[in-house]
């Protein structure tokens, strides 16, 4: 994604009341670089809910449509908030087996630049029970992923980028490239600093972790721990004079990604994280997503995800069961 952004899609959950912090968050980033907005809600509950079990296939299918018909004017409705007046709105209704794969379908059909989505808070358990919407974007979505968490606007806002020089969790080299400039173009979107983060462990002595009786004991000479910081420092200071970003604006933390970026962002009062994600399957998957999830969780504002620039999602290019679409104009009523 360049710094211009034509096209967002809004990811809305749920049509009951509108979600404004979604919503104020896109409006505005269309406004910043002249994005026109997709309010994008898909329906995957499959099961009719009427007094009669058995339905023939055209009664299921009409009251599919009225089901969606429904909720597209519900969107209607949200695009008519005085939020989004003099930008360009169209709103679509699917009717597909997950939400998640919706959005993705929706994002490998169109011209998309950039979802806007909201978040929950995570456990293990809970995810592993029932889809979590954010949590299979994280994964799947092939284009920027904007998480919106807080409500705090983006005016005046600094953006940090979270890297990882060292690759620790097989990323691509470019990743952290990709991450800067996109940084970047969301820093000047905002009209604040783009700054550089990455946060590593210390060199733990062999003989302080866990082992079986007969292994040797290996003493980790202490002299190596100011030489480890040295080189994550200059590893760091490489990328980030790559992306002229001056010393003030670097941070090297010892710790937890997840632990170390809260205190950051909420002392710079940043407005935004970006960070990498690579697709994992089995337990890979369950150990990097939960340090993703950890780090959605734990910090106080909006996360972008992004993918390496050659990914692919596992999500087929399927057509819906259903799709309602009206057309997209500028919002002008006020509700």
């Amino acid at each position: 994604m360049n710094a211009k952004i034509r096209r967002i899609l809004v990811a809305i959950e749920h049509t009951d009341s509108m979600p404004v912090s979604l919503i104020h968050k896109a409006a505005y980033l269309a406004r910043q670089s002249g994005a026109r907005i997709e309010l994008f809600h898909a329906v995957a509950d499959l099961r009719p809910t009427a007094p009669s079990e058995r339905m023939t296939k055209t009664e299921t299918e009409d009251w599919r449509a009225e089901v969606a018909s429904f909720r597209l004017r519900r969107l209607e409705r949200f695009g008519r908030s005085r939020a989004l007046e003099g930008i360009s709105v169209g709103c679509t209704v699917v009717w597909d087996s997950s939400a998640y794969r919706a959005i993705v379908r929706r994002v490998l059909a169109t011209p998309t630049d950039l979802v806007v989505a909201g978040t929950h808070r995570h456990t293990i358990r809970a995810c592993l029970a029932t889809e979590s919407i954010d949590w299979e974007l994280v994964r799947e979505c092939p284009v920027p992923l904007l998480i919106v968490k807080s409500r705090r606007s983006y005016q005046d806002r600094d953006v940090v980028a979270a890297v990882d020089p060292f690759h620790a969790h097989d990323k691509p080299a470019n990743l952290d490239t990709r991450l800067l400039q996109i940084g970047r173009g969301f820093a000047r979107l905002f009209g604040g600093k783009l700054h550089i983060f990455h946060a590593y462990m210390p060199l733990v002595p062999v003989e302080t972790l866990p082992m079986a009786p007969m292994a040797p004991l290996i003493a980790m000479p202490p002299e190596l721990e100011p030489l480890h910081e040295q080189q994550m420092q200059q590893e760091l200071d490489r990328l980030a004079r790559s992306a002229r970003i001056p010393k003030a604006d670097r941070h090297l933390q010892l710790g937890q990604v997840a632990s170390e970026l809260g205190p950051l962002t909420r002392a710079l009062r940043a407005g935004l994280i970006v960070m990498g994600a690579v697709s994992r399957s089995g337990v890979r998957r369950l150990l990097i997503g939960n340090t993703a999830e950890r780090i959605l969780d734990g910090v106080p504002c909006d996360v972008l995800v992004v993918k390496p620039a050659r990914f692919k999602s596992t999500v087929s290019a399927a057509k819906p069961l259903m799709r309602l679409r009206s057309a997209a104009r500028h919002s002008s009523a006020h509700v």
